[in-house]
């Protein structure tokens, strides 16, 4: 077998969107690659600005990390790059060390290698179905909090102010004292720089101007070429700028921070992960369902990991999809990953060619340019439908938004973890269950409180709506017990089991003492609708040593067996060993 040979094959298993992969598409792929570049551009400037790198990290991490990437995705649409959550992650973990300037940058890239490396750990161990752990209402909160902590992190930038606190009552306090001062050339262009991308987008969405909405991707560009241009010319003196960019490629080194800071990255680089790869595994699979592309969540969580770790060894920032760049991607004739490569070879000629025209880059236009992006995230219509469908998850919610403001954002995440942990546990302890009775001229059975239905008195139907485990067993045989105070002349007891689907040792012995309690009073235990893995637990326990009725395969044929008023009267013939299924 040939070298060549071998690599191709190597090559062709690594990158799965290779299958069917045309040579058509690659002009798509192509045009796509430059035009994301230019969005990419500014984005990765400021986004390094906000982890408090220099602005050329930001390229760095543009470079090897969409490479990687391609080797491993499954997606065909995803457009990788730095971002403004990760960014802000990134400089919340190290904000409180004592690290020199040096030790800063080893540790944002270390803390790319650390996210990467997790991400990739959890491809390997197929972990893909198991690391959406945060829920919703937790996202959201810390979405919306995070994207007000990183514009007021900007108005520094922004407006020319002399703000030196990191907190949101901080820097909202020193803003106010420097109010003063906010008549300056930083602020006319970060000021003008929002109202043209604002004014370009809502005027971009008006019918008469509608051909001019793929245009507004690149405004950004625009503004960073005028600004540049003016402060180069001398036109805009006093304005901040980027500074000097080095040509070409930072040198590879990486230096390992003394354990205690190493431990203070570990919270922060997990969060960045978690978010991360949901980020990325969301957008990719919108697109996926449009392109009925196939995706796996594994590969996705090697590419991520594999990206962040060609992120890391440029000592570049940490990487995600982008929702926008992606939407740009597609609308360009992306086909493949290919044109995350050919993005990365557009940055790489700026860094070697003319690195120096982005020197003279304003930082009030990339703050704009920040803010336009991430403002977008704020949506506060999420908590009022919280508030009104379930108050549990809306308390997660506001603990992870208030938590993120005022505390820190991982005493803000984990605050709004243990809430929904605590919601669903809370929930799941109180399980509803119904007593039912039976519709007329059918053989559907409803809650007897909702419905009109029939019943007998002999026989007490009740529905379990939630799995059987520790946490709730009390709970459900303190409703059986009321029901059967309320229903004094019940002979027998039917348990339709249809919403169980897990029951542990202490549901099974909850049901054993149930039916040798009911037999002392006279009464008979009977399931109906046992589901399979509910059904192995059942074999593999004495419950059915101990099982004084019937084990049913519905609940109308229970209803029907057990009718004493009907004619004739047989009772079916006893499941041997929970054979129902």
């Amino acid at each position: 077998m040939s070298l060549t040979h071998s690599i191709k094959k190597v090559v062709a298993s690594l990158a799965p969107w290779r299958e069917g992969y045309k040579s058509s598409m690659l002009s798509g792929d192509l045009l796509a690659g430059v035009l994301i570049s230019l969005i990419l551009l500014p984005q990765a400037l400021a986004y390094a600005t906000l982890a408090g790198v220099p602005a050329q990290y930001g390229l760095y991490s543009c470079l090897l990390a969409p490479l990687l990437y391609a080797l491993f995705a499954s997606s065909t649409s995803v457009s990788i790059g730095p971002a403004a959550v990760s960014s802000l992650l990134s400089a919340a973990a190290l904000a409180p060390l004592d690290l020199t300037t040096a030790q800063y940058l080893s540790s944002v890239g270390l803390i790319s290698l650390l996210s990467g490396g997790l991400l990739w750990l959890a491809g390997s161990l197929k972990l893909g179905a198991f690391v959406r752990w945060l829920s919703h209402p937790v996202m959201v909160g810390f979405v919306t909090a995070a994207t007000i902590l990183i514009i007021a992190t900007q108005i520094k930038a922004l407006l020319g102010l002399p703000i030196t606190e990191r907190s949101l009552i901080g820097i909202i306090t020193q803003t106010y004292q420097s109010s003063h001062l906010m008549i300056n050339i930083n602020a006319l262009m970060g000021i003008g720089s929002l109202l043209a991308i604002f004014g370009f987008g809502i005027a971009s969405r008006q019918k008469p101007l509608n051909f001019m909405a793929p245009w507004a991707k690149l405004l950004p560009v625009v503004l960073l070429g005028t600004g540049a241009a003016l402060a180069y010319t001398g036109q805009i003196n006093g304005a901040a700028i980027i500074g000097t960019i080095p040509r070409g490629l930072p040198e590879l080194s990486l230096t390992l921070p003394e354990a205690s800071t190493l431990s203070s990255m570990i919270l922060p680089t997990l969060l960045i992960s978690l978010l991360g790869f949901i980020s990325t595994f969301s957008v990719a699979q919108s697109y996926a369902q449009k392109t009925d592309a196939a995706l796996t969540p594994n590969s996705e969580l090697k590419a991520l990991g594999a990206a962040n770790i060609g992120s890391a060894i440029l000592q570049g920032v940490p990487v995600m999809a982008s929702f926008s760049r992606t939407q740009v991607n597609v609308d360009s004739g992306a086909s493949s990953p290919l044109s995350g490569v050919f993005s990365a070879l557009c940055i790489l000629l700026i860094l070697l060619v003319a690195s120096s025209a982005l020197e003279y880059i304003p930082l009030a236009v990339l703050s704009a340019i920040i803010i336009a992006s991430v403002i977008k995230l704020v949506k506060f219509t999420p908590f009022i439908e919280a508030l009104r469908y379930d108050r549990g998850d809306a308390l997660s919610m506001l603990a992870t938004f208030f938590g993120v403001l005022f505390i820190d954002i991982e005493s803000g995440v984990l605050a709004g973890v243990l809430l929904s942990v605590g919601n669903l546990l809370w929930h799941s302890s109180r399980p509803h269950c119904a007593v039912l009775g039976l519709i007329e001229g059918t053989e559907h059975f409803r809650n007897n409180q909702r419905f009109d239905v029939l019943t007998q008195d002999s026989v007490l139907m009740i529905r379990i709506d939630e799995n059987l485990f520790f946490g709730n067993c009390e709970a459900v045989r303190g409703y059986i017990d009321q029901a059967l105070v309320a229903r004094t002349h019940s002979q027998d007891l039917l348990l339709v089991m249809s919403s169980v689907s897990r029951i542990d040792l202490t549901g099974i012995h909850m049901l054993t003492k149930l039916s040798q309690d009911l037999q002392a009073r006279g009464i008979r235990l009977h399931l109906a609708e046992v589901k399979g893995p509910v059904n192995d637990r059942l074999k593999a326990s004495d419950l059915s040593e101990h099982l004084t009725g019937e084990v049913f395969l519905s609940a109308y044929a229970g209803y029907t067996a057990l009718n004493y008023s009907s004619e004739p009267h047989q009772v079916t013939e006893k499941e041997d060993g929970f054979r129902l299924s």
